[in-house]
């Protein structure tokens, strides 16, 4: 687990481009899974935690980068963006992709997670690494809208 004094969020995305026709069209990175995200991002921010860490793999990390940066011109000018994500492992194979994610949940304090808790992949094999480190994990279900949170394993 990540030294406690660090404060630092971690954020994967399930990849709704890849769903098939249909599945959360209403959600498509919608206006409420914006709203959702921004949301988290500010619940955070205010508790101190202002750094924000993710992958590039996806449109869903390119729009919490967006609510991300709202934040920050919108009164939270403290957060920061880690150097990790422009320093990030080469994506070109799934190896890499992994190891990217794991490294992710390594240096994180909190996972926020855009999942659905169906769909097996990437995401939900990032979410149980999360779960196994037993760091606090931020669910935000796409279709639903809503957000659950796993806590923090205390040993």
């Amino acid at each position: 687990m990540t030294d406690t004094n660090t404060h630092m969020i971690g954020f994967i995305g399930h990849r709704l481009e890849k769903q098939p026709p249909g599945q959360f069209a209403n959600t498509r990175i919608s206006d409420g899974l914006k709203a959702l995200m921004q949301k988290e991002v500010r619940y955070w921010a205010a508790q101190g935690y202002l750094d924000f860490l993710f992958d590039n793999e996806g449109s869903l990390e390119q729009v919490f980068l967006e609510q991300v940066l709202l934040a920050k011109d919108n009164g939270y000018s403290d957060i920061r963006l880690c150097p990790e994500r422009q320093n990030s492992i080469s994506q070109t194979n799934e190896a890499d992709i992994i190891k990217n994610k794991k490294r992710l949940v390594d240096q994180a304090n909190i996972l926020i997670a855009v999942y659905d808790g169906l769909a097996a992949g990437r995401t939900a094999d990032t979410v149980s690494y999360a779960m196994e480190k037993g760091i606090t994990i931020v669910i935000l279900d796409p279709g639903k809208l809503t957000r659950f949170v796993i806590p923090q394993r205390v040993e």
